[in-house]
């Protein structure tokens, strides 16, 4: 067994990317079939049109909402 030493600033960096990688590995992933996927095909279809026209705003919190 090799001990390797490394730079606090750089254990904290991989440790970091370590945490962000575990946590996208926890997501549940969902396959939709038939119906519900082609609904949701549309959907995404439609507003993806929205955002090239420019019908979509952008908005830095929910609160910019209301």
């Amino acid at each position: 067994m090799s001990t390797i030493t490394l730079p606090k600033f750089e254990y904290h960096e991989l440790k970091k990317k370590a945490s962000a990688y575990e946590a996208m590995i926890r997501i549940p992933h969902y396959y939709l079939k038939g119906k519900s996927a082609q609904k949701l095909d549309s959907r995404v279809e439609r507003s993806l049109k929205e955002y090239l026209v420019g019908k979509t705003k952008k908005i830095k919190s929910v609160a910019d909402l209301m």
